[in-house]
């Protein structure tokens, strides 16, 4: 059996595609080969695996067309093109990683964006032979009113992200947000800090991401107990006492798996599927909005201790090995059907 990958761009870009990534680097061993279809890779080494670069998604469709009638072939897909392998006759899996229909709430952009991208996962979802979800709470919202050929299968965290601190570090005074900073995660940021600066509840808060949004990094780099990190290669979780997520549409941040991951304690709000995997003992959830509610967590973040014994009973799920079995069975059940 031959896996076939059709995705927009292939690498360390998002946290879709370094799923992606780490998924065939395991993967890859249990087929006979794999090829990548992609309109962008970046300079990340891949080995054992052939790449083919397009300029078009119609350029896409051809190339999928060509191998469809030769050998056995089964498809992959981690964003809305995937209904293109369907249509040029290959049985598919598709991993969904967004964030629609919730984003489409949050700006006007997001709305005009949603009314091109959403019908495209939809046609994509309906069309795979099993489509994956990062959260039961996209799964349930999204997926199953779709199709109901679904399945959660969580992301999973590099194993360079895992160093295991103490619980309850001394970094009493210290707070990390990590996330590409954009209206997304850090727009309600700007008015919790607004609030905690007039109350003067300012701890250190070091925010790591890239800079999307200028204007926005400008703004919170103007409150002097924020700190704006940018992109680095290992987010050093280690030296906090807790993760901050301000973000008002998820799945499910691969930031909260890491920080939890590294005995950190998270404040989040209850969106996408933080409430799966943060309960009392390892963290605190606010309701949608709730700045007020928000800086009266982390007022008592500081005094609370955590346990994070119900993240350890789930923690293997976040194992890329673990998952990577997890995929290739389903794959060997849709190879199946082919049969």
């Amino acid at each position: 059996m031959n896996l076939v990958v059709l995705t927009r761009q292939f690498g360390q870009y998002t946290g879709a595609t370094i799923a992606t990534s780490e998924l065939l680097n395991r993967l890859k061993k249990n087929f006979k080969s794999v090829r990548v279809i992609t309109l962008r890779k970046d300079n990340s080494k891949t080995s054992g695996i052939d790449f083919v670069i397009v300029k078009t998604p119609f350029e896409a469709f051809k190339k999928l067309k060509d191998i469809s009638n030769k050998e056995d072939w089964i498809g992959y897909s981690d964003d809305h093109l995937g209904y293109l392998l369907e249509k040029a006759g290959i049985q598919f899996i598709h991993t969904y990683h967004g964030n629609w229909p919730d984003a489409r709430k949050l700006s006007l952009e997001m709305f005009i964006k949603s009314l091109v991208l959403i019908p495209m996962y939809k046609k994509t979802v309906c069309k795979a032979t099993l489509s994956v979800s990062v959260s039961k709470y996209m799964e349930r919202n999204f997926l199953t009113k779709i199709s109901p050929n679904t399945t959660t299968i969580y992301n999973g965290v590099k194993e360079s992200n895992i160093k295991m601190t103490n619980i309850n570090n001394k970094y009493q005074n210290r707070i990390m947000m990590v996330g590409n900073v954009d209206k997304r995660k850090y727009i309600v940021a700007l008015k919790l800090f607004e609030i905690m600066e007039k109350d003067m509840v300012n701890p250190i808060i070091d925010i790591y991401g890239k800079i999307i949004d200028k204007q926005l990094a400008q703004k919170l780099n103007m409150f002097k107990f924020v700190n704006l990190k940018g992109k680095v290669d290992n987010v050093p979780y280690e030296k906090y006492r807790c993760l901050l997520c301000t973000s008002t549409s998820e799945n499910l941040p691969i930031s909260i798996v890491e920080a939890l991951r590294q005995r950190v304690a998270v404040i989040t709000f209850d969106v996408g599927g933080c409430a799966e995997i943060i309960n009392n003992d390892s963290g605190i959830i606010i309701s949608k909005y709730d700045i007020t509610g928000m800086k009266a967590a982390i007022n008592d973040i500081f005094q609370k201790e955590f346990t994070f014994e119900s993240f350890s009973k789930i923690e293997k799920k976040f194992e890329w090995d673990y998952i990577a079995d997890r995929y290739f069975n389903l794959f060997r059940r849709v190879g199946e059907l082919n049969d």
